[in-house]
Protein backbone atom coordinates (compact mmCIF):
# COMPACT_ATOMS: atom_id res chain seq x y z
CA UNK A 1 0.00 0.00 0.00
CA UNK A 2 2.85 2.41 0.82
CA UNK A 3 4.39 1.64 -2.58
CA UNK A 4 1.13 2.47 -4.36
CA UNK A 5 0.78 5.77 -2.49
CA UNK A 6 4.40 6.79 -3.23
CA UNK A 7 3.93 5.85 -6.89
CA UNK A 8 0.83 8.03 -7.19
CA UNK A 9 2.55 10.93 -5.44
CA UNK A 10 5.52 10.59 -7.80
CA UNK A 11 3.20 10.80 -10.80
CA UNK A 12 1.63 13.89 -9.26
CA UNK A 13 4.97 15.64 -8.84
CA UNK A 14 6.16 14.78 -12.35
CA UNK A 15 2.94 15.94 -13.92
CA UNK A 16 2.98 19.14 -11.90
CA UNK A 17 6.55 19.91 -12.95
CA UNK A 18 5.71 19.44 -16.63
CA UNK A 19 2.65 21.65 -16.47
CA UNK A 20 3.90 24.32 -14.04
CA UNK A 21 4.17 26.95 -16.72
CA UNK A 22 0.69 26.23 -18.03
CA UNK A 23 -0.75 26.17 -14.56
CA UNK A 24 0.18 29.79 -13.92
CA UNK A 25 -1.89 31.04 -16.80
CA UNK A 26 -4.61 28.44 -16.25
CA UNK A 27 -4.97 29.28 -12.56
CA UNK A 28 -4.99 32.97 -13.39
CA UNK A 29 -7.83 32.61 -15.87
CA UNK A 30 -9.45 30.10 -13.52
CA UNK A 31 -9.48 32.59 -10.62
CA UNK A 32 -10.66 35.37 -12.94
CA UNK A 33 -13.59 33.32 -14.23
CA UNK A 34 -14.57 32.30 -10.71
CA UNK A 35 -14.38 35.90 -9.51
CA UNK A 36 -16.64 37.08 -12.29
CA UNK A 37 -19.19 34.40 -11.46
CA UNK A 38 -19.02 34.73 -7.67
CA UNK A 39 -22.43 36.33 -7.39
CA UNK A 40 -24.11 33.52 -9.28
CA UNK A 41 -22.27 30.85 -7.30
CA UNK A 42 -23.52 32.43 -4.07
CA UNK A 43 -27.07 32.07 -5.35
CA UNK A 44 -26.42 28.41 -6.02
CA UNK A 45 -25.23 27.58 -2.49
CA UNK A 46 -28.54 26.00 -1.58
CA UNK A 47 -28.46 23.85 -4.69
CA UNK A 48 -24.94 22.69 -3.86
CA UNK A 49 -26.09 21.67 -0.41
CA UNK A 50 -29.05 19.82 -1.89
CA UNK A 51 -26.70 17.86 -4.09
CA UNK A 52 -24.79 16.62 -1.08
CA UNK A 53 -24.72 12.95 -0.24
CA UNK A 54 -23.84 10.74 2.69
CA UNK A 55 -21.74 7.65 3.11
CA UNK A 56 -20.17 6.39 6.35
CA UNK A 57 -16.35 6.50 6.24
CA UNK A 58 -16.53 7.37 2.50
CA UNK A 59 -16.28 10.64 0.51
CA UNK A 60 -17.56 11.53 -2.95
CA UNK A 61 -15.51 13.39 -5.53
CA UNK A 62 -16.43 16.83 -6.78
CA UNK A 63 -18.69 16.90 -9.81
CA UNK A 64 -16.77 19.94 -11.05
CA UNK A 65 -13.56 19.75 -13.09
CA UNK A 66 -10.94 22.10 -14.44
CA UNK A 67 -12.13 22.52 -18.03
CA UNK A 68 -9.02 23.21 -20.08
CA UNK A 69 -8.72 22.57 -23.80
CA UNK A 70 -6.64 19.52 -24.69
CA UNK A 71 -5.02 18.50 -27.93
CA UNK A 72 -5.40 14.77 -27.33
CA UNK A 73 -8.79 13.11 -27.04
CA UNK A 74 -7.69 11.01 -24.04
CA UNK A 75 -5.08 12.01 -21.47
CA UNK A 76 -4.38 12.42 -17.78
CA UNK A 77 -4.16 16.03 -16.62
CA UNK A 78 -3.31 17.66 -13.32
CA UNK A 79 -6.43 19.69 -12.61
CA UNK A 80 -4.86 22.58 -10.77
CA UNK A 81 -3.42 22.15 -7.29
CA UNK A 82 -5.27 20.13 -4.68
CA UNK A 83 -5.35 23.30 -2.60
CA UNK A 84 -7.37 25.03 -5.34
CA UNK A 85 -9.77 22.13 -5.66
CA UNK A 86 -10.54 22.25 -1.95
CA UNK A 87 -11.59 25.88 -2.03
CA UNK A 88 -13.06 26.32 -5.49
CA UNK A 89 -14.76 22.92 -5.66
CA UNK A 90 -15.82 22.30 -2.04
CA UNK A 91 -18.05 19.31 -1.41
CA UNK A 92 -20.52 18.94 1.41
CA UNK A 93 -21.35 15.39 0.45
CA UNK A 94 -19.69 13.68 3.40
CA UNK A 95 -18.41 14.52 6.83
CA UNK A 96 -14.83 13.46 5.97
CA UNK A 97 -14.71 15.87 3.05
CA UNK A 98 -16.10 18.57 5.27
CA UNK A 99 -13.23 17.93 7.68
CA UNK A 100 -10.74 18.37 4.86
CA UNK A 101 -12.39 21.47 3.41
CA UNK A 102 -13.41 23.25 6.63
CA UNK A 103 -11.51 25.22 9.25
CA UNK A 104 -13.58 23.68 12.04
CA UNK A 105 -15.54 20.41 12.11
CA UNK A 106 -17.35 19.21 15.24
CA UNK A 107 -19.65 16.17 15.45
CA UNK A 108 -21.41 13.81 17.83
CA UNK A 109 -22.79 10.46 16.69
CA UNK A 110 -24.22 7.12 17.77
CA UNK A 111 -22.64 4.06 16.12
CA UNK A 112 -23.69 0.42 16.03
CA UNK A 113 -21.86 -2.42 14.31
CA UNK A 114 -22.36 -6.18 14.38
CA UNK A 115 -20.80 -9.17 12.64
CA UNK A 116 -22.41 -12.51 11.85
CA UNK A 117 -19.85 -15.11 10.65
CA UNK A 118 -20.34 -18.65 9.41
CA UNK A 119 -21.10 -20.96 12.32
CA UNK A 120 -19.08 -23.91 13.54
CA UNK A 121 -20.74 -27.32 13.91
CA UNK A 122 -21.45 -28.35 17.50
CA UNK A 123 -20.23 -25.04 18.86
CA UNK A 124 -21.78 -21.76 19.91
CA UNK A 125 -20.35 -18.68 18.20
CA UNK A 126 -20.86 -15.23 19.74
CA UNK A 127 -19.54 -11.91 18.47
CA UNK A 128 -19.30 -8.61 20.32
CA UNK A 129 -21.65 -5.91 19.06
CA UNK A 130 -20.56 -2.30 19.20
CA UNK A 131 -22.83 0.38 20.64
CA UNK A 132 -20.87 3.56 21.21
CA UNK A 133 -20.96 7.32 21.04
CA UNK A 134 -18.25 9.12 19.10
CA UNK A 135 -17.15 12.74 19.41
CA UNK A 136 -14.95 14.31 16.73
CA UNK A 137 -13.09 17.60 16.42
CA UNK A 138 -11.11 18.52 13.31
CA UNK A 139 -9.23 21.82 12.86
CA UNK A 140 -7.57 23.50 9.89
CA UNK A 141 -8.74 21.19 7.12
CA UNK A 142 -8.29 18.00 9.17
CA UNK A 143 -4.62 18.70 9.86
CA UNK A 144 -5.45 18.50 13.60
CA UNK A 145 -7.89 15.76 14.55
CA UNK A 146 -9.25 14.52 17.90
CA UNK A 147 -11.81 11.80 18.59
CA UNK A 148 -13.27 10.04 21.61
CA UNK A 149 -15.35 6.85 21.66
CA UNK A 150 -17.25 5.45 24.64
CA UNK A 151 -19.63 2.51 25.05
CA UNK A 152 -22.75 2.97 27.12
CA UNK A 153 -25.14 0.07 26.46
CA UNK A 154 -25.36 -3.54 25.33
CA UNK A 155 -25.57 -7.12 26.55
CA UNK A 156 -21.88 -7.18 27.47
CA UNK A 157 -20.59 -3.71 28.23
CA UNK A 158 -17.17 -4.97 29.37
CA UNK A 159 -16.64 -6.73 26.01
CA UNK A 160 -17.68 -3.59 24.15
CA UNK A 161 -15.16 -1.50 26.01
CA UNK A 162 -12.49 -4.13 25.43
CA UNK A 163 -13.28 -3.96 21.71
CA UNK A 164 -13.01 -0.17 21.74
CA UNK A 165 -9.56 -0.49 23.33
CA UNK A 166 -8.51 -2.92 20.60
CA UNK A 167 -9.84 -0.51 17.94
CA UNK A 168 -7.82 2.30 19.50
CA UNK A 169 -4.64 0.19 19.70
CA UNK A 170 -4.87 -0.82 16.04
CA UNK A 171 -5.77 2.62 14.75
CA UNK A 172 -3.21 4.47 12.63
CA UNK A 173 -3.05 8.25 12.33
CA UNK A 174 -2.92 8.05 8.52
CA UNK A 175 -6.15 6.06 8.22
CA UNK A 176 -8.39 9.11 8.34
CA UNK A 177 -6.59 10.56 5.30
CA UNK A 178 -6.91 7.34 3.28
CA UNK A 179 -10.42 6.28 4.30
CA UNK A 180 -11.57 7.50 0.88
CA UNK A 181 -9.89 10.09 -1.34
CA UNK A 182 -10.09 11.17 -4.95
CA UNK A 183 -6.67 12.25 -6.18
CA UNK A 184 -6.30 15.54 -8.10
CA UNK A 185 -5.97 13.97 -11.53
CA UNK A 186 -8.51 14.19 -14.32
CA UNK A 187 -8.77 11.71 -17.17
CA UNK A 188 -10.39 13.40 -20.16
CA UNK A 189 -12.14 11.70 -23.04
CA UNK A 190 -12.86 13.75 -26.19
CA UNK A 191 -11.89 16.91 -24.30
CA UNK A 192 -14.45 16.17 -21.58
CA UNK A 193 -13.78 15.17 -17.95
CA UNK A 194 -14.24 11.43 -17.57
CA UNK A 195 -12.72 10.07 -14.36
CA UNK A 196 -10.31 10.63 -11.50
CA UNK A 197 -8.08 8.31 -9.49
CA UNK A 198 -9.85 6.82 -6.47
CA UNK A 199 -8.17 5.28 -3.41
CA UNK A 200 -9.61 4.00 -0.13
CA UNK A 201 -8.62 1.97 2.91
CA UNK A 202 -10.82 0.70 5.72
CA UNK A 203 -10.43 -1.44 8.84
CA UNK A 204 -13.05 -3.18 10.96
CA UNK A 205 -12.25 -4.90 14.26
CA UNK A 206 -14.35 -7.55 16.06
CA UNK A 207 -14.11 -10.06 18.92
CA UNK A 208 -15.54 -13.57 18.58
CA UNK A 209 -16.05 -16.24 21.25
CA UNK A 210 -16.40 -19.91 20.28
CA UNK A 211 -17.88 -22.17 22.98
CA UNK A 212 -17.44 -25.84 22.14
CA UNK A 213 -20.42 -28.14 22.77
CA UNK A 214 -18.33 -31.30 22.40
CA UNK A 215 -14.74 -32.43 22.50
CA UNK A 216 -12.74 -30.77 19.70
CA UNK A 217 -9.19 -29.88 18.75
CA UNK A 218 -8.08 -26.29 18.38
CA UNK A 219 -5.17 -25.65 16.01
CA UNK A 220 -3.93 -22.11 16.68
CA UNK A 221 -1.71 -19.84 14.67
CA UNK A 222 1.97 -20.75 14.91
CA UNK A 223 5.08 -18.93 13.78
CA UNK A 224 6.06 -21.84 11.54
CA UNK A 225 3.15 -23.82 10.10
CA UNK A 226 3.18 -27.60 9.95
CA UNK A 227 2.86 -29.57 6.75
CA UNK A 228 0.84 -32.54 7.98
CA UNK A 229 -2.07 -32.94 10.35
CA UNK A 230 -0.37 -35.47 12.67
CA UNK A 231 2.54 -33.17 13.58
CA UNK A 232 0.44 -30.14 14.39
CA UNK A 233 0.54 -28.88 17.98
CA UNK A 234 -3.21 -28.92 18.63
CA UNK A 235 -5.05 -28.13 21.84
CA UNK A 236 -7.71 -30.52 23.07
CA UNK A 237 -10.79 -28.66 24.26
CA UNK A 238 -13.81 -30.06 26.07
CA UNK A 239 -17.47 -29.08 26.04
CA UNK A 240 -17.85 -25.66 27.59
CA UNK A 241 -14.32 -24.48 26.78
CA UNK A 242 -14.07 -21.09 25.03
CA UNK A 243 -11.84 -19.71 22.29
CA UNK A 244 -11.68 -15.90 22.23
CA UNK A 245 -10.01 -14.23 19.26
CA UNK A 246 -9.77 -10.86 17.54
CA UNK A 247 -10.72 -10.45 13.89
CA UNK A 248 -9.39 -7.57 11.82
CA UNK A 249 -10.88 -6.86 8.38
CA UNK A 250 -8.63 -4.87 6.02
CA UNK A 251 -10.03 -3.46 2.78
CA UNK A 252 -8.13 -1.69 -0.02
CA UNK A 253 -9.57 -0.11 -3.18
CA UNK A 254 -7.76 1.51 -6.10
CA UNK A 255 -9.57 2.63 -9.22
CA UNK A 256 -11.47 5.50 -10.80
CA UNK A 257 -14.30 7.79 -9.73
CA UNK A 258 -16.63 8.72 -12.58
CA UNK A 259 -19.18 11.53 -12.33
CA UNK A 260 -21.94 11.02 -14.87
CA UNK A 261 -24.26 13.56 -13.29
CA UNK A 262 -24.42 15.55 -10.06
CA UNK A 263 -26.77 12.85 -8.73
CA UNK A 264 -25.05 9.75 -10.13
CA UNK A 265 -21.47 8.56 -9.68
CA UNK A 266 -19.59 5.28 -9.80
CA UNK A 267 -16.32 3.78 -8.58
CA UNK A 268 -14.57 1.09 -10.59
CA UNK A 269 -11.24 -0.64 -10.03
CA UNK A 270 -9.32 -3.24 -8.05
CA UNK A 271 -9.82 -4.40 -4.47
CA UNK A 272 -7.94 -6.48 -1.90
CA UNK A 273 -9.36 -7.91 1.30
CA UNK A 274 -7.82 -9.82 4.21
CA UNK A 275 -8.99 -10.98 7.63
CA UNK A 276 -8.62 -13.85 10.12
CA UNK A 277 -10.96 -15.82 12.38
CA UNK A 278 -11.58 -19.31 13.89
CA UNK A 279 -12.98 -21.64 11.24
CA UNK A 280 -13.92 -25.30 10.65
CA UNK A 281 -13.86 -26.79 7.16
CA UNK A 282 -17.05 -28.69 6.31
CA UNK A 283 -17.31 -29.04 2.55
CA UNK A 284 -18.18 -31.98 0.34
CA UNK A 285 -16.24 -35.01 1.67
CA UNK A 286 -13.79 -32.84 3.63
CA UNK A 287 -15.51 -32.89 7.01
CA UNK A 288 -13.07 -31.42 9.50
CA UNK A 289 -15.61 -30.04 11.95
CA UNK A 290 -13.89 -31.78 14.84
CA UNK A 291 -11.09 -29.27 14.35
CA UNK A 292 -11.15 -25.49 14.79
CA UNK A 293 -8.42 -23.64 12.91
CA UNK A 294 -7.06 -20.14 13.07
CA UNK A 295 -7.68 -19.25 9.43
CA UNK A 296 -6.62 -16.42 7.12
CA UNK A 297 -8.99 -15.25 4.38
CA UNK A 298 -7.70 -13.24 1.42
CA UNK A 299 -9.45 -11.99 -1.71
CA UNK A 300 -8.59 -9.79 -4.69
CA UNK A 301 -10.29 -8.80 -7.92
CA UNK A 302 -12.57 -6.14 -9.42
CA UNK A 303 -15.13 -3.94 -7.72
CA UNK A 304 -17.81 -1.49 -8.77
CA UNK A 305 -19.85 0.96 -6.69
CA UNK A 306 -22.96 2.72 -8.00
CA UNK A 307 -23.84 5.90 -6.09
CA UNK A 308 -27.09 7.86 -6.36
CA UNK A 309 -27.82 11.10 -4.52
CA UNK A 310 -30.96 13.17 -4.24
CA UNK A 311 -31.85 16.15 -2.08
CA UNK A 312 -32.12 14.25 1.22
CA UNK A 313 -31.30 10.70 0.18
CA UNK A 314 -28.17 8.68 -0.59
CA UNK A 315 -28.04 5.16 -2.06
CA UNK A 316 -24.88 3.16 -2.69
CA UNK A 317 -24.68 -0.38 -4.09
CA UNK A 318 -21.46 -2.29 -4.65
CA UNK A 319 -20.23 -5.63 -5.97
CA UNK A 320 -16.88 -7.42 -5.80
CA UNK A 321 -15.80 -10.51 -7.70
CA UNK A 322 -12.42 -12.20 -7.83
CA UNK A 323 -10.17 -14.94 -6.58
CA UNK A 324 -9.73 -15.98 -2.98
CA UNK A 325 -7.54 -17.92 -0.60
CA UNK A 326 -8.56 -19.72 2.60
CA UNK A 327 -5.45 -20.75 4.55
CA UNK A 328 -5.59 -23.05 7.59
CA UNK A 329 -2.67 -21.36 9.31
CA UNK A 330 -1.64 -24.08 11.77
CA UNK A 331 -1.50 -26.66 8.98
CA UNK A 332 0.01 -24.19 6.55
CA UNK A 333 -2.50 -25.59 4.06
CA UNK A 334 -4.91 -23.90 1.69
CA UNK A 335 -8.37 -25.30 1.10
CA UNK A 336 -7.51 -25.52 -2.62
CA UNK A 337 -4.89 -28.16 -1.72
CA UNK A 338 -7.50 -30.37 -0.02
CA UNK A 339 -9.91 -30.67 -2.98
CA UNK A 340 -9.69 -31.67 -6.62
CA UNK A 341 -7.33 -29.52 -8.65
CA UNK A 342 -10.21 -28.52 -10.94
CA UNK A 343 -11.65 -26.43 -8.11
CA UNK A 344 -10.50 -22.95 -7.29
CA UNK A 345 -11.47 -20.59 -4.47
CA UNK A 346 -13.54 -17.59 -5.57
CA UNK A 347 -14.88 -14.55 -3.77
CA UNK A 348 -18.10 -12.55 -4.09
CA UNK A 349 -19.30 -9.55 -2.11
CA UNK A 350 -22.42 -7.41 -2.11
CA UNK A 351 -22.75 -4.25 -0.07
CA UNK A 352 -25.37 -1.57 0.06
CA UNK A 353 -26.05 1.47 2.18
CA UNK A 354 -28.92 3.91 2.52
CA UNK A 355 -28.36 7.36 3.99
CA UNK A 356 -30.66 10.21 4.97
CA UNK A 357 -29.38 13.70 5.68
CA UNK A 358 -30.71 17.18 6.23
CA UNK A 359 -28.90 20.50 6.35
CA UNK A 360 -30.56 22.47 9.14
CA UNK A 361 -28.43 25.48 8.26
CA UNK A 362 -25.40 26.02 6.09
CA UNK A 363 -23.21 24.84 8.97
CA UNK A 364 -25.34 22.23 10.78
CA UNK A 365 -26.18 18.82 9.36
CA UNK A 366 -28.20 15.87 10.68
CA UNK A 367 -27.50 12.51 9.02
CA UNK A 368 -27.96 8.78 9.37
CA UNK A 369 -26.81 5.66 7.55
CA UNK A 370 -27.59 1.94 7.43
CA UNK A 371 -25.09 -0.36 5.70
CA UNK A 372 -25.01 -4.11 5.04
CA UNK A 373 -22.08 -6.15 3.69
CA UNK A 374 -22.25 -9.78 2.55
CA UNK A 375 -18.90 -11.53 1.95
CA UNK A 376 -18.69 -15.04 0.54
CA UNK A 377 -15.86 -17.47 -0.27
CA UNK A 378 -16.78 -20.51 -2.36
CA UNK A 379 -15.20 -23.32 -4.39
CA UNK A 380 -15.97 -23.27 -8.09
CA UNK A 381 -15.38 -25.66 -10.97
CA UNK A 382 -16.26 -24.71 -14.55
CA UNK A 383 -17.76 -27.08 -17.12
CA UNK A 384 -14.92 -29.24 -18.44
CA UNK A 385 -16.55 -29.70 -21.86
CA UNK A 386 -19.15 -27.21 -22.99
CA UNK A 387 -19.72 -29.10 -26.24
CA UNK A 388 -21.31 -32.15 -24.62
CA UNK A 389 -24.71 -32.38 -22.96
CA UNK A 390 -23.28 -33.01 -19.51
CA UNK A 391 -22.75 -30.04 -17.27
CA UNK A 392 -20.16 -31.02 -14.66
CA UNK A 393 -19.67 -27.54 -13.24
CA UNK A 394 -20.02 -27.29 -9.49
CA UNK A 395 -19.95 -24.77 -6.66
CA UNK A 396 -19.59 -25.28 -2.91
CA UNK A 397 -19.92 -22.64 -0.24
CA UNK A 398 -16.92 -22.26 2.08
CA UNK A 399 -17.61 -19.26 4.24
CA UNK A 400 -19.84 -16.22 4.56
CA UNK A 401 -19.77 -13.11 6.74
CA UNK A 402 -22.42 -10.44 7.29
CA UNK A 403 -21.54 -7.03 8.71
CA UNK A 404 -24.22 -4.52 9.70
CA UNK A 405 -23.50 -0.87 10.47
CA UNK A 406 -25.76 1.93 11.66
CA UNK A 407 -24.79 5.56 12.17
CA UNK A 408 -26.70 8.66 13.25
CA UNK A 409 -25.23 12.01 14.15
CA UNK A 410 -25.16 15.78 14.03
CA UNK A 411 -22.26 17.94 12.89
CA UNK A 412 -21.26 21.60 12.82
CA UNK A 413 -18.62 23.01 10.49
CA UNK A 414 -17.46 26.21 8.83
Amino acid sequence: MKTIILFLLLISLITFAKTRGDLKSDLGSFAKSNTSSSSSSDDDDDDDDNDSSYSSNNSNSSSEYNRNNYNNSTKISFSGMWFWEKFYFPERSHKKVEKESRILYLSSSYNHQSWKPTGINNAKLDTTELNFTKFELALFFNSLYFSYETSFDGANLAKQRELLEIREDKKHAWERFLSEIVLPFTITLNNKPFARVYLSYDEQVFISTVTSLEEKYYIPRTESGKSDNESVDSLKISAGDKIVTETLFKNWHLGFRMDYHHAFKSNLGFFALSYNKPYSLTIDDKQMDEQIHDTDFDAYGLFIDLIFDSKFFHLRTGFKLGGGKVNLVGLDTKVDDLVDEDFSTMYFQFNGDIGLFYDVTENIRIESLFKMEYRNFYLSRSDSNEDDDIDDSASFDLNSDYIFTFYAGISYSF
